[in-house]
């Protein structure tokens, strides 16, 4: 017997028995729960102060509309988000097909492009042309503007 076992050893983790396959069906619970929790999240509306939106940036970025945007205002929000400081941000939107628009948005800042958070500073981002509240930054591309 060695210390690893084979994939095709029966028992948890190898074989082909069904003695380890979700036994209480918790699978798709689990799945829920997190959809439920990131609905949560993005549906959180600061409590410091702070009448920006979190936004859920994944759909965003798959399918938002590209265009240019500036800083209004600017403030590190209290709540973090994967360990990742947040920013309270007032933002003007100029999309190339339509009237400007301005949103107000909660979004995190990885530690590199802090230096890019700041009022009046251009920037990249992306839009749902549906709701104009849900824009997400892009920080590392606005970083080489």
């Amino acid at each position: 017997m060695g210390l690893f076992k084979k994939l095709t050893d029966p028992g948890p983790s190898g074989g082909d028995n069904d003695a380890d396959k979700d036994p209480q069906k918790l699978g798709a619970a689990r799945v829920d729960q997190v959809r439920s929790l990131m609905a949560d999240h993005r549906a959180v509306v600061q409590t410091d102060g702070a009448d920006g939106r979190i936004v859920d940036s994944t759909a965003l970025i798959m399918g938002g509309v590209t265009a240019a945007a500036r800083i209004d205002a600017i403030r590190r929000a209290v709540k973090q988000i994967n360990l990742q400081d947040t920013f309270d941000v007032q933002l003007t939107v100029f999309p190339e097909d339509g009237p400007e628009f301005t949103a107000h948005i909660v979004q995190p800042v990885v530690e590199e492009h802090v230096g890019v958070a700041v009022a009046g500073q251009k920037l990249k981002v992306k839009f749902d042309p549906e709701d104009h509240e849900l824009v997400w930054i892009d920080w590392a591309g606005s970083a080489v503007l």
